[in-house]
């Protein structure tokens, strides 16, 4: 419930979609600290675009960092 009061706070801050992506996302690599965080927020606006932004940090590699599993 606080994620969704977290995200809906966004809606009255007069920045575009990109920046705010960019703000969400550095909020969410500072809290985790992930070796890995990609972000996808699909804006769904009423009467206009709807726009997809992602952001991307860190490397797919450490996620497994002993390679592939082999089967």
């Amino acid at each position: 419930k606080s994620l969704k009061y977290y995200l809906f706070s966004f809606r009255n801050e007069g920045i575009f979609q990109e920046p705010a992506t960019d703000v969400i996302f550095g909020h969410l690599w500072q809290l985790l600290a992930p070796r890995y965080l990609k972000l996808r927020l699909q804006y769904n606006i009423r009467g206009g675009f709807d726009t997809v932004c992602y952001a991307e940090r860190g490397s797919r590699a450490a996620l497994n960092p002993e390679g592939p599993v082999s089967v």
